[in-house]
């Protein structure tokens, strides 16, 4: 009897090994795309938010200004987009809407309408003013040092207002 397997049984070994092949494949390839559909699907939903705050500012004929660390100095008198990639500073207030998309923005002076914000932190400085609401589309902190007379709206992870600090009567002499 001769001991080298033929063709026959070489064949039928390999394709005894294929099934086991075939679902390592697939077990692999279920991994993988569990791993992409996990990643991508918050950054698609990310986006598509992203993209209606924006679709929403350009519908209403908001102006938009861009720049990576965005520093407005004067007075906003027109509705206005603000996007900064890094961070945006509205340093005089604005008589008009506001729209800012941002990683970071701070906010001082009077706002006389409503400011929408998108982005990460939000800080309303001391004794800046907003008279009409806050809208937040989405943020992980909101910092109000300043004031807000109109309604505080929207997703926003937490909300930090500090309580006013109290002046101490004077200490009276000890005897």
């Amino acid at each position: 009897m001769n001991s080298t397997p033929t063709q026959t049984e070489t064949a039928n070994r390999r394709l005894e090994r294929r099934p086991a092949t075939k679902t390592n494949r697939w077990i692999f390839l279920a991994i993988i795309g569990t791993i992409v559909i996990v990643t991508l699907l918050p950054m698609i939903q990310a986006w598509q938010a992203v993209n209606a705050f924006e679709q929403t500012a350009t519908d209403a004929g908001f102006t938009l200004r861009q720049a990576v660390s965005l520093i407005v100095d004067e007075p906003v008198n027109e509705p206005t987009y603000l996007r900064g990639f890094e961070s945006v500073a509205v340093n005089d207030g604005a008589t008009a809407e506001l729209a800012i998309a941002s990683t970071h923005a701070t906010l001082s002076g009077t706002f006389t309408q409503t400011v929408a914000f998108m982005g990460k932190d939000l800080v309303i400085l001391p004794g800046a003013v907003i008279e009409g609401d806050l809208q937040i589309a989405a943020a992980k902190s909101v910092t109000i040092r300043g004031t807000v007379h109109g309604e505080i709206l929207g997703n926003f992870g937490r909300i930090f207002r500090p309580e006013p600090t109290q002046e101490l009567p004077p200490a009276s002499p000890i005897p």
